[in-house]
């Protein structure tokens, strides 16, 4: 593929992605690589190789199985790529089963002012089914808090638990410290997230990076369904610490 990752910021000296941890900080690292080695961002949707049906997750994994919430920012500044990230999640599910663990869970969220389970988290062995119409209500806030309360209230897991954000970062309720950010995650049972930008021009606010700094934006072409996926993809092989390879 002939196509660039545009992060938020170089992987330049400085350490952006400092985080609460050395595993924090290394899965940081790893989705980045993953996603800069496979140029998974501005694909060409035309390209039938820029499909994530056309891919396949190969290499050896460690023993942990992985908890993935995907919460997916459903408020009225994400209202430009709603449709493709619906494609996109869609074609995430069903491509799921063929590549990762039976033992891996998936789950979806939608979010604004509150949060909702469009997919509850379910092992791979027990099947991804469809999504149903959650209908998480905007308002005039869109907040974190309510999606890491729904992550507090699921059953026990022997998975890492991983939430991957779809949003711009306008929230509203994030913390003011690094270290405030950490103890949220940590009250939740959250291990690590991961946060992708849909858009090139997308101000992430610096309170983003303030409270999570072991999260630094990730940008992809969120008006691109096959691009979102492809994403989706990359981000997955970075945590489970694979490679995609064309089938």
């Amino acid at each position: 593929m002939t196509a660039s990752l545009q992060p938020a910021s170089s992987l330049a000296p400085g350490d952006p992605f400092a985080g609460p941890s050395r595993r924090g900080r290394w899965v940081a690292l790893a989705v980045a690589g993953a996603l800069l080695a496979g140029g998974v961002a501005w694909v060409r949707s035309d390209d039938p190789a820029d499909r994530l049906t056309d891919w396949a997750l190969v290499g050896a994994r460690g023993p942990a199985c992985v908890r993935l919430v995907l919460g997916n920012d459903v408020s009225g500044s994400m209202t430009e790529f709603a449709a493709a990230r619906e494609n996109a999640v869609d074609t995430f599910l069903r491509w799921a089963p063929g590549n990762l663990r039976s033992d891996d869970e998936l789950g979806v969220l939608d979010f604004a002012a509150e949060a909702r389970w469009a997919r509850e988290p379910a092992t791979i062995e027990r099947g991804t089914g469809g999504r149903a119409s959650a209908g998480a209500v905007d308002g005039l806030d869109t907040l974190l808090q309510p999606v890491l309360d729904r992550v507090a209230e699921l059953s026990p897991s022997d998975c890492d638990t991983v939430l991957l954000l779809v949003s711009d970062a306008q929230l509203a309720d994030l913390p003011g410290s690094a270290e405030e950010g950490r103890a949220a995650l940590r009250a939740a049972g959250v291990h690590d997230v991961v946060l992708l930008v849909p858009g090139e021009d997308i101000d992430v606010p610096p309170v983003w990076t303030t409270a999570h700094p072991e999260a630094e934006p990730l940008r992809f072409a969120g008006e691109d369904a096959d691009a979102a996926a492809l994403v989706l993809g990359q981000v997955v092989a970075g945590l489970t610490g694979q490679t995609l390879e064309e089938r």
